[in-house]
């Protein structure tokens, strides 16, 4: 199992609703980015953290792996993307959101250099959608949010 952090912003709700993680394959110039190509790293079971407004809003499980399709398929609206990456994703919203302002300090350590990009000098978390996080990060939060009890109990954790 592997461990994700997403920066849903005010995508978060839609995506609950939808019961998926999506982002675009290519920006505007017709380059994958990084950030939105972690996608392909998910797999069935892995546990991706939503963040919403610098807040942890909710645990989620990959149902499966990424699929490629087009947007068309997914929104009603009509927008500039053409294809799409998407997740089937299992959301478990936390009874009580945790600012993430309040853990930087704790878990700074806990990134490797190649997380590096999610924390800046001044303990802030740095723009990106998608990023792998470090197993121990990962159990850190899964035990926070078993021992404040945020889940509502019929939620089993992996």
């Amino acid at each position: 199992m592997k461990y994700f952090i997403i920066f849903h912003d005010d995508n978060y709700c839609n995506d609950k609703e939808k019961g998926l993680i999506w982002t675009p394959k290519k920006n505007e110039n017709n380059k994958e980015v990084a950030y939105w190509s972690t996608i392909k790293r998910i797999r069935r079971d892995d546990v991706i953290f939503s963040i919403c407004n610098k807040k942890l809003v909710s645990l989620n499980y990959a149902k499966e792996g990424y699929l490629q399709t087009d947007s068309k398929n997914i929104f009603k609206e009509d927008n500039n993307l053409d294809k799409i990456w998407i997740l089937d994703t299992q959301f478990n919203q936390l009874k009580e959101p945790i600012d993430i302002k309040d853990k930087i300090a704790e878990v700074k350590d806990m990134l490797k250099y190649k997380y590096f990009e999610l924390i800046d000098e001044d303990s802030k978390m740095v723009k990106g959608y998608i990023h792998e996080i470090p197993n121990n990060l990962g159990e850190y939060i899964m035990n926070f949010i078993k021992e404040e009890k945020l889940l509502e109990e019929d939620i089993v954790l992996v």
